[in-house]
């Protein structure tokens, strides 16, 4: 089968044909669907009624041999309640699980919980959604134009407004983390490192800081959220290391001092 001009395959991806709409897509190998291997994933969010349609799947990165350290959080039952669903676990933690000034999130998908001291193969994806979405334009009483951008359901109807405009064929980039027993050896750790930085309110500046540097870890996603005065706040990251791949983590103040993590 001749691939398509745009569609781009990576990993263990299988070129298929949809049995609905008879278009090529790809197929990854262990995914949660089980009806996956003849039906594309747009007409899967069809069939469910569901908030966005994926437009396109597919693998960016897969790491094998990775030793579990420590996660962003507990393993939460995710079910879709459609009969050609499989459940599974899922890890979803959002910056603003540090504060009502937030940004970034980590999603990871797994069909069984696994832990610290598990060995597993981590596959990374993005998906390419095709949602509806609004930006409202506001002024501040000091005359600032603030932007503010909000992605709604599809069988949502929303009318522009004043200072507002909506776009009803947005394109949204999610990515997740697959996470699969591995039968490799031992090459990379996971580490879920988050650090508290506050600033006292007495006046002196700031109390303590962490500075997470991650630039040298094989891979990395991350998490921020705090108040937004800036006054506290936490930085997260989620990664893969090894010896020569580590997170630096740099302590000031009564803080003061650094750490290498990589295993």
């Amino acid at each position: 089968m001749t691939i398509p001009e745009g569609l781009k395959i990576s990993g263990g991806g299988e070129l298929r044909v949809c049995v609905r709409c008879s278009r090529p897509f790809v197929f990854y190998a262990n995914d949660r669907y089980t009806n996956a291997a003849k039906v594309c994933p747009a007409c899967q969010d069809r069939i469910q009624g569901r908030p966005s349609i994926v437009l396109e799947r597919r693998e960016i990165g897969r790491w094998e041999g990775v030793e579990i350290q420590s996660l962003p959080g507990p393993w939460d039952i995710f079910d879709s309640e459609h009969r050609t669903d499989d459940a599974c676990y899922r890890i979803d933690v959002k910056g603003e699980r540090y504060g009502a000034s937030w940004s970034g999130r980590i999603v990871i998908y797994a069909k069984q919980e696994f832990g610290k001291g598990d060995l597993v193969d981590i596959r990374e994806m993005l998906a390419i959604h095709k949602v509806t979405r609004v930006k409202t334009q506001t002024r501040t009483i000091r005359g600032e134009t603030l932007t503010s951008i909000e992605d709604v359901p599809l069988d949502h109807t929303v009318e522009p407004g004043e200072n507002q405009s909506v776009d009803e064929d947005a394109r949204s980039r999610r990515q997740y983390l697959v996470l699969e027993a591995s039968e490799s050896q031992k090459q990379f750790n996971l580490h879920f490192i988050h650090r508290r930085t506050k600033t006292t309110l007495k006046g002196y500046g700031a109390q303590y800081g962490y500075t997470v540097d991650d630039d040298a870890a094989v891979a990395s996603w991350s998490v921020h959220g705090g108040a937004r005065s800036g006054r506290y706040y936490t930085d997260g990251v989620l990664a893969i290391t090894d010896q020569d791949h580590p997170i630096l983590v740099t302590g000031r103040l009564e803080a003061a001092g650094e750490d290498e993590i990589y295993s």
